[in-house]
């Protein structure tokens, strides 16, 4: 961080992992300390061969198919958009492993960041986030 003016500028960030087995989830939130706005990446290794694994991969050690991932990531996704200022129809639409990245929680059950749109006349207008979720308790934003 630093000081501009009478502002402070720079980034905050939190790191959170989650492993079960042979797979270790790497989840990290980054956030403008000027904004409200924050964003997360989310990093899958296999621990045996220290590579990093595909998301189709991921979800399979989490004993899920392609199906079951997209479908409950669906599920709370409408639950999470009509509860916030987010675009559900663009929200739903962009569910696949492009815009969806399964992880393990800190609790080692599967979870899901994923891509959430902001509605036009939101103070984000235009802009996206990554959220995360629990698929296990269906809880939102656990890091």
């Amino acid at each position: 961080m630093e000081k501009d003016g009478g502002n402070v500028d720079g980034w905050a960030t939190s790191i959170s992992w989650g492993a079960n087995e042979n797979t270790l989830s790497i989840v990290i939130l980054a956030s403008d300390v000027s904004t409200d706005y924050f964003t997360t990446e989310v990093f899958n290794y296999d621990l045996d061969t220290l590579e990093k694994i595909d998301d189709s991969e991921v979800t399979k050690r989490l004993g899920l198919t392609d199906a079951d991932l997209f479908a409950k990531t669906k599920e709370i996704l409408t639950k999470y958009c009509k509860e916030r200022d987010y675009n559900l129809d663009k929200s739903l639409a962009e569910v696949n492993y492009d815009k969806i990245t399964p992880y393990i929680t800190r609790d080692g059950k599967a979870g899901v960041a994923a891509t959430v749109y902001y509605v036009r006349d939101s103070q984000f207008s235009g802009l996206d986030s990554v959220r995360t979720f629990s698929l296990h308790t269906m809880d939102y934003d656990v890091v």
